[in-house]
C-alpha cells in the first residue's frame, strides 16, 4: 500500500513539475486532489532523486541573441533584466534564464547596462491598509509637446492601474473627472481616499470625490477624502512614470525628436 502510494506521489510530482509547477505549487495541486499534506522537502527530494526541474531546456542561444538584438532596436532598450527576461517569454515564445539574459545584455549592450545601474535610487517606505484605500492621480508630460498628454490614477495597496488615458491634453478638469466617473462605474465604489496634487485639472475630482463619501461614517468621509500634496511625492504614481520611463516613453521621446529633425529639414509643408 505504502509503495503504491509513493509511485503514485512520485507520478504526480513528475507530471505537475514537467508542465513548469513549483515545488509549493505542486504541494498545493496534491492536497487539492488527493486531501493529504506532504511537505515542500519532500517535493524537492523527489525532484532530486528522479533528477526533475521545473525550468524547461533553454531555448538555443541563437534564438535568444536574435530576439534581443530585435527589441535593443526600439524601446526593449531600457528595459533591466527582469522585464527583459518576461518579454522574451511572453513575446518570443522562448525558455530563457534570467543569468544569460544578464550575461547578453552586458554584452550587447554595455553602456545601456551601465547607464541602468547608476539611475537606480533608494527606495521609499509606502504603507497602505488594503486594496482601494489610497488611489493615486497625476499627469506624464514628457510626451505632451508630441501632443501625446497622459494621465493615470494608480491603487496604492496593490499597484493595479485604475486608468491610463492618452489624450490632447491632460489639464482639462472634465476629462480627468471623466477618467474618474469611468473608473468608479466599472469598479462599483470610490477609494476610501484619492491623493493628487494641487493642479486646476484636479478641481472637479476635490468636488466630486468628497460627495461619493459624504454619508460614509469613517475618519475619511466627506472632504476628508480628498488630499492635496506635491507631485513629486505622490510616490506610488512617480513610481509608475518612472517605470515608464525607463520601458517606453525615453525611446519615443527620441523617435519623435528624429522624425522632428527629418520634418524640418526634409518637408516644409507642416511648418506652414
Amino acid at each position: 500500500m505504502q509503495n503504491s502510494y509513493l509511485s503514485v506521489r512520485n507520478d504526480l510530482i513528475k507530471q505537475y513539475t514537467s508542465i513548469g509547477a513549483t515545488s509549493k505549487e505542486v504541494q498545493s495541486l496534491f492536497e487539492l486532489k488527493y486531501g493529504r499534506k506532504i511537505s515542500v522537502r519532500q517535493i524537492q527530494r523527489v525532484k532530486k532523486q528522479k533528477g526533475l526541474s521545473t525550468m524547461k531546456e533553454e531555448s538555443s542561444l541563437e534564438l535568444i541573441i536574435q530576439a534581443i538584438k530585435e527589441e535593443l532596436k526600439a524601446h526593449g532598450k531600457l528595459l533591466g533584466y527582469r522585464a527583459m527576461q518576461k518579454r522574451l517569454q511572453l513575446t518570443y515564445g522562448l525558455v530563457v534564464r534570467r543569468r544569460t539574459v544578464m550575461m547578453l545584455i552586458r554584452v550587447l549592450d554595455e553602456n545601456g547596462s551601465d547607464a541602468r545601474q547608476k539611475r537606480r535610487l533608494q527606495r521609499r517606505i509606502y504603507h497602505s491598509k488594503g486594496p482601494n484605500f489610497c488611489w493615486h492621480c497625476d499627469g506624464y508630460d514628457k510626451l505632451k509637446k508630441f501632443g501625446i498628454a497622459i494621465h493615470a490614477c494608480i491603487d496604492g495597496f496593490s499597484r493595479r492601474i485604475m486608468w491610463l488615458d492618452a489624450s490632447s491634453s491632460n489639464n482639462n478638469p472634465k476629462f480627468i473627472a471623466h477618467y474618474y466617473i469611468q473608473c468608479v462605474k466599472e469598479n462599483e465604489g470610490c477609494p476610501q481616499l484619492l491623493r493628487t496634487d494641487k493642479g486646476s485639472e484636479n478641481s472637479n475630482l476635490a468636488v466630486i470625490q468628497p460627495i461619493l463619501r459624504h454619508f460614509h461614517t469613517d475618519s475619511l468621509s466627506g472632504k476628508n477624502s480628498h488630499r492635496y500634496g506635491k507631485s513629486t511625492t505622490n510616490q506610488r504614481v512617480e513610481a509608475f512614470w518612472s517605470q515608464l520611463r525607463r520601458s517606453y516613453s525615453d525611446w519615443w521621446m527620441s523617435f519623435f525628436k528624429v522624425c522632428s529633425v527629418v520634418l524640418v529639414n526634409y518637408c516644409g509643408i507642416h511648418t506652414i
